[in-house]
């Protein structure tokens, strides 16, 4: 075999090798990129089921806030429903001392009592809002409304004129989700003084018959005093239960 012979076996063995080489690299890229194209997709697949998961977490925690919210309410209206029974307790226990042949104590009537003040506790009575017999409908907005102008921002659940139409606007009972919008309207319904627009209405809280009865009597007490000269005295509240007090003056 010539020398030109060797050259062109030499360089075909080589060109050989080379190619040998290249289909291998060629593989390991392949085999490369088919392995970072699995490991993105178990990426991607791995971030949306994060993803789901995050969003289900915060559903939960949404819904746990929600329950946490309810069961605190529950709990305040067990608290006010307790105080409610001891308050009464009390009075009937003042009423027995000051009667030397005191009655008998009518459970029911205590415990029927006591249902209705609860049944009453996210009630409240608007007095002289303007009525319009047209546009019943109308009237959550003019409520909801009015709370907003004394700095309460709050829905009623229902709101119902109490008694007949007459040429005078009728009361309105006004239901309020909890007990704490209660608080807070009450708490500011001394604002309605110091509007032009809003000074002629009044609030008070949605009292059961025997709180009736018993402001009555507390009324007629403070009517007899004055009569006999006490001027200086008026109503107070205290834990929504009035009670005679006088006006501390320097």
């Amino acid at each position: 075999m010539n020398t030109t012979d060797e050259n062109a076996s030499n360089t075909a063995e080589n060109t050989s090798t080379i190619n040998d080489k290249l289909d291998k690299l060629f593989k390991v890229v392949n085999d490369m990129k088919s392995t970072q194209s699995k490991l993105i997709t178990s990426f991607n697949a791995y971030r949306d089921e994060k993803k789901n998961h995050d969003k289900k977490f915060t559903d939960i925690e949404g819904k746990l806030d929600i329950i946490t919210k309810h069961f605190n309410d529950l709990l305040n209206e067990n608290k006010a429903l307790k105080n409610q029974i001891e308050i009464i307790s009390s009075k009937l226990v003042v009423l027995e001392a000051r009667n030397s042949t005191p009655p008998s104590v009518n459970h029911e009537e205590i415990l029927s009592e006591i249902i209705d003040r609860q049944a009453r506790s996210r009630n409240l009575i608007l007095f002289n809002v303007h009525e319009n017999t047209t546009d019943s409908l109308n009237e959550i907005q003019v409520i909801s409304e009015l709370f907003r102008q004394i700095g309460v921002t709050t829905v009623p659940l229902n709101v119902l004129r109490l008694g007949k139409i007459s040429n005078n606007a009728r009361p309105i009972r006004v239901t309020l989700p909890n007990q704490h919008d209660i608080f807070n309207v009450l708490k500011n319904k001394f604002k309605l003084r110091q509007s032009e627009n809003l000074k002629h209405i009044s609030i008070s809280t949605d009292r059961s018959l025997g709180q009736r009865k018993y402001f009555k009597v507390v009324l007629d007490e403070l009517n007899t005093r004055k009569a006999a000269g006490e001027n200086d005295i008026f109503i107070k509240f205290n834990n929504n239960i009035p009670f005679i007090s006088k006006n501390c003056r320097n």
